[in-house]
């Protein structure tokens, strides 16, 4: 397959559903060449003529480096990386949660990332950017989060080590806020439990504009993304609910 190279491009994981399937329309929508991996896809993406999509379960790491990148030329230059796959894994205390479900959220949410980072490296494919989706979970410490919050936590500093070791690609980890997704589903679903009041508060702002459905945020996070390489250094986390609170000069700060 040759690209074209009169339109931008953007790498998204994640693409079946929720941001990565808003993100994707978005960008379609804008002219943009889309690459989407997740292990369904998604029949309107697939009407447009420069979406482009290979199935793959990021839980099973035997054999998807061979084949994950089928859809995308050896030299390809990506304007754009967006790593968004991720899984909630189980909700509830350390000690409720099993060692394998742990390891699976790790696979998900943070390996299979390296696997796909290395695979983009061998086959030459040039980056401009990269944004891995993260989580205010990563640094907040909520009781419940368990597997989870401990993949994103090491998602902030896989990218970060990214950020030192490519210093050519602007790298960062953006917390999205709350965006009505199945994760939301999910966790709003769950038997109300004293233990954990996080869940209460996204009881609270599901339905709101405090929680946008995942086309809404799109255009958000869109914009957002566009403004990073010029808003933060390369490696920061940046939780987009705290970005007005941020100096117009962030890097003299840091």
């Amino acid at each position: 397959m040759a690209g074209d190279k009169t339109r931008p491009s953007v790498f998204i994981t994640g693409t079946s559903s929720g941001i990565g399937h808003a993100l994707s329309h978005y960008y379609l929508s804008e002219g943009w060449i889309v690459y989407g991996l997740s292990r369904r896809c998604s029949e309107d993406l697939e009407s447009y003529e420069h979406f482009h999509h290979q199935s793959i379960d990021l839980r099973e790491v035997a054999g998807f480096a061979e084949r994950f990148l089928d859809i995308l030329p050896h030299g390809q230059t990506l304007d754009l990386v967006v790593l968004n796959a991720g899984v909630l894994g189980h909700f509830g205390d350390v000690r409720e949660t099993t060692l394998e479900n742990m390891q699976e959220t790790m696979m998900v949410n943070v390996w299979s990332n390296k696997v796909i980072f290395d695979e983009l490296r061998r086959r030459e494919v040039a980056l401009r950017q990269v944004v891995a989706i993260s989580s205010g979970a990563s640094v907040n410490g909520n009781r419940g989060w368990s597997g989870y919050s401990i993949s994103k936590a090491a998602l902030n500093m896989f990218v970060k080590l990214l950020a030192a070791e490519n210093p050519r690609v602007h790298f960062s980890s953006l917390a999205p806020g709350l965006v009505d997704t199945e994760i939301q589903e999910t966790l709003c679903n769950l038997p109300i439990d004293e233990r954990f009041p996080a869940l209460e508060v996204l009881r609270s702002k599901r339905h709101t504009p405090e929680m946008p459905s995942a086309e809404e945020a799109a255009i958000l996070l869109a914009k957002v993304i566009r403004e990073l390489p010029d808003q933060c250094a390369s490696g920061d986390y940046i939780d987009i609910r705290k970005l007005a609170t941020r100096t117009s000069n962030p890097r003299a700060t840091r």
